[in-house]
């Protein structure tokens, strides 16, 4: 269940690789703020392990891949209207609107983060009595949205995932409603902190598969980067891919 940015507009940039190829190339639309997943670096290149394994499959298959930075909606529509050919949002099924999905390449999973020794998160309706903080025009600010329906004080929303991350870090929420991989990338940046993790119970929060999108005017591509994503698993690139990014062995999807 990718968390969609209802994000209308954001600057564009440009990252090209290089490799020994059969001369196919093909254009690659990435989400901006979505780390580790896809995320831009201060020179506004995207970066990141989706981006990482869709180089790597380029390399495996044979063709170039240009990279461009683009908010969720604009991926989506870009796609299918075969202007450009692969997406990279954290998409989940359900969530490609006209397009192909790949075969899955993550996990994903969506948690409450709390600050140490806070009593067990099991359920959304648990934080009815925190102050919590998510990133706005997503469905996790939807859902709390709707929890909070009477009574929005205890809500803290905020522009991105980063800045209600820095929300929480400085104590200003007892908790975050997010992206587990994303808000362990944070905390990262924050070697002080002290939290716990809550995973929700219910099939709305349960772990889920990560695709990559393909435009359905370039349905052959969709073979080409699955075969390329099975070669990255069989020979152990994934794994080292996978590990740099998230510090962690993998869980691959099936």
């Amino acid at each position: 269940m990718f968390k969609r940015l209802l994000a209308t507009s954001l600057a564009f940039s440009l990252f090209s690789l290089s490799a020994q190829t059969t001369g196919e190339s093909y254009t690659a639309l990435v989400e901006p703020n979505y780390p580790p997943f896809d995320f831009s670096d201060e020179n506004g290149i995207p970066i990141g392990f989706d981006v990482d394994i869709l180089k790597a499959i380029a390399e495996k298959q044979g063709f170039t891949i240009e990279f461009i930075a683009r908010p969720t909606n604009e991926i989506i529509s870009g796609l299918e209207a075969g202007n450009h050919h692969i997406g990279a949002a954290g998409f989940g099924e359900d969530e490609e609107g006209n397009n192909l999905l790949s075969a899955p390449y993550a996990y994903g999973h969506d948690v409450v983060m709390t600050q140490t020794n806070t009593q067990k998160i099991a359920h959304l309706a648990d934080l009815s009595h925190l102050t919590v903080t998510t990133q706005d025009d997503t469905s996790y600010a939807e859902d709390l949205l709707t929890l909070f329906a009477d009574d929005k004080s205890k809500l803290n929303l905020q522009k991105t995932s980063f800045l209600a991350f820095r929300e929480f870090a400085r104590g200003k929420a007892e908790a975050l409603l997010g992206s587990r991989e994303t808000s362990e990338y944070y905390a990262a940046q924050f070697p002080n902190l002290t939290f716990s993790i809550h995973e929700l119970e219910g099939a709305r929060y349960k772990k889920y598969k990560l695709y990559f999108i393909i435009s359905p005017q370039h349905a052959p591509l969709r073979d080409k980067i699955n075969a390329g994503l099975q070669q990255l698993i069989d020979d152990g690139s994934y794994q080292k891919i996978y590990q740099q990014w998230f510090k962690r062995e993998a869980e691959i999807p099936r």
